[in-house]
């Protein structure tokens, strides 16, 4: 039975009571982004083995030390501002020359930089809407104490997405956006994804009911890379790359894995392999 009755929860419940069935979107923001009770929000720390899951971010040194390394063969610039931080344990690779600011959910953004926006798994939390095989919008009702679609979801679109991506290109006076993320291309979407890409995880577990526990699980989409890149090019970035993480993190070079590789095997291979074969990475540049 969904633990409906989570503060977050109650909240949803009664905003649902009093304005009918929510969009997707209103309740992950709530879920997710609620001052008090959204996930993000909480005191309670998500990443992590004691936590629900890992980020690539989590795995210190090596992550931090072959993006920096990957970053210095495509700029001269050394400004780093990691948005979505976290924890913001980047910070441990990007000391002198390097200068390193964090974003983290609520905070104050602030001016622009020239240097590299650093957006690792940013984008696959954004809320979004759900619609369903007539193309209808899957709303959130709840009855019988429970949190349910009014109809079957099958994809899934970010309205947010746009807006996001505009305002990092618009703090970046000059330099490179480097996002990471898990997604797909428009035309693949169908194919890898019949049901939908919508998916929680708590303790570990990938749930499919994303609608549980509201504000105690992540909920995540994959990303449209494809309306991404578009997105980026209206706000005047240009595509530099787009790869495989794995590809990317080969760029820091053969001194820089072959050294992790001795101090930090098992890491690696979860970069290069694990991670690296699952993940985007895509490096956007304003000129």
């Amino acid at each position: 039975m969904i633990n409906s009755m989570t503060p977050a929860g109650e909240l949803l419940r009664a905003e649902i009571e009093g304005e009918g069935p929510l969009s997707l979107e209103r309740f992950m923001e709530v879920a997710l982004y609620h001052p008090q009770h959204g996930y993000y929000r909480r005191a309670v720390d998500p990443f992590g083995r004691a936590g629900d899951f890992f980020t690539a971010s989590q795995l210190q040194p090596a992550f931090g030390q072959l993006i920096r390394a990957a970053l210095e063969n495509h700029t001269t610039q050394r400004h780093l501002r990691d948005v979505g931080a976290g924890r913001g344990e980047m910070r441990i690779a990007f000391g002198p020359p390097w200068t390193y600011d964090a974003i983290d959910s609520g905070d104050t953004w602030p001016g622009a930089i020239e240097g590299v926006l650093f957006a690792n798994e940013l984008f696959d939390a954004l809320p979004c809407r759900a619609y369903d095989a007539e193309d209808r919008e899957s709303r959130v009702t709840f009855e019988s104490g429970l949190f349910q679609w009014t109809s079957a979801p099958v994809r899934e679109e970010c309205p947010g997405l746009p807006a996001m991506v505009a305002q990092l290109a618009q703090a970046l006076t000059r330099g490179l956006l480097l996002v990471i993320d898990y997604g797909y291309r428009a035309q693949d979407y169908r194919h890898r994804f019949p049901q939908g890409s919508l998916m929680s995880y708590r303790r570990h577990q990938a749930e499919t009911n994303v609608l549980a526990h509201p504000g105690e699980q992540d909920i995540t989409a994959h990303v449209n890379f494809t309306r991404l890149i578009d997105c980026a090019r209206t706000s005047g970035l240009r595509l530099r790359t787009h790869t495989r993480l794995s590809t990317l993190l080969v760029e820091a070079g053969e001194q820089t894995v072959a050294q992790l590789a001795g101090e930090h095997a098992g890491a690696l291979k979860t970069l290069l392999f694990g991670m690296g074969e699952s993940f985007d990475a895509l490096l956007l540049e304003k000129p």
